[in-house]
């Protein structure tokens, strides 16, 4: 199996913010850290397997992409909905995510309505070599 250190999608923003988007197509398995410190936000991760995406932009047949679903990870083992995504409160809290990537090349978080607080994501990447 090969993986990749983690790589920090989002470094303690405290506004709004997609992160840049990573190719994936080469990895099975992808999990999420996230750091909530006293966030009140949405997070959302967006996948596509467009040959180029801009995840900023609307989801147009042009631009495709989507909302993905992910499962937690240890005690937050419940099913996160991809349209509705994480959503954080004013507590802080650490939760780890599997993303389901079937098929996919590209992936992007993005914080969403972030009013208080920080938010740090970090990606974690696996192969079945």
């Amino acid at each position: 199996m090969r993986r990749i250190n983690y790589k920090e999608l989002l470094k303690a923003i405290t506004a709004p913010a997609i992160s840049e988007k990573v190719l994936i197509e080469d990895f099975r398995h992808l999990t999420l850290l996230v750091l909530l410190a006293a966030a009140t936000t949405t997070i959302k991760v967006k996948l596509s397997d467009a040959d180029d995406v801009d995840f900023s932009s609307p989801s147009t047949l042009a631009n495709p992409w989507y909302y993905v679903d992910l499962k937690g990870l240890g005690d937050a083992a419940t099913t996160v909905t991809g349209t509705t995504g994480i959503t954080g409160t004013t507590a802080t809290s650490q939760k780890g995510y599997a993303v389901n990537i079937d098929n996919a090349k590209w992936m992007a978080v993005h914080a969403e309505a972030l009013s208080a607080g920080s938010v740090s994501v970090l990606l974690g990447a696996a192969t079945n070599d």
